[in-house]
């Protein structure tokens, strides 16, 4: 369970590897490549952790702008964006965020303008960003939580 976690925040060089083999940026999995075996062990993991995980922005690169909860929502679903959509925005924050300035079209600006506030008001960390696990008090997965979250689905015995 903490595996699954590591793959998606780790910071050592082989959690970089496989990041890149399974997952776009922090949240969205390459599902073309669920047949090897160790992420068929861990996909349904990844998905309920990432889920369950908001980001704290700061250089915006491993976050997706719209997919990704660092506003306390995701954007797809705040501006009810139509799933067939969703695979074309695949963009970091970091396109929309450089120099320490947002970035925005004049329309962007005036039609999401509840969104922008948001933004606006956002703190913004100084390193790399950093994903938290709503579930925690920490933030932080622990195989004892990860378990807790994780039998709750599974099938009562009788």
């Amino acid at each position: 369970m903490e595996t699954a976690w590591r793959l998606i925040d780790g910071k050592e060089f082989s959690f970089d590897v496989l990041r890149t083999r399974y997952l776009d940026n922090f949240s969205h999995a390459k599902w073309a490549l669920a047949s090897s075996p160790f992420w068929m062990s861990i996909r349904d993991l990844v998905d309920n952790m990432v889920e369950n995980s908001f980001s704290f922005i700061s250089t915006g690169a491993s976050t997706l702008f719209w997919h990704d909860d660092w506003l306390g929502y995701k954007l797809v679903d705040k501006l009810g964006i139509p799933d067939f959509m969703h695979m074309f925005l695949n963009q970091a924050i970091d396109d929309y965020y450089f120099d320490r300035i947002w970035h925005f079209t004049k329309d962007f600006v005036v039609r999401f303008s509840d969104v922008v506030v948001d933004m606006l008001l956002l703190p913004i960390g100084e390193e790399e960003d950093a994903h938290y696990w709503k579930l925690s008090a920490t933030g932080k997965v622990t195989s004892a939580l990860a378990y807790a979250e994780i039998s709750q689905s599974f099938p009562k015995v009788r």
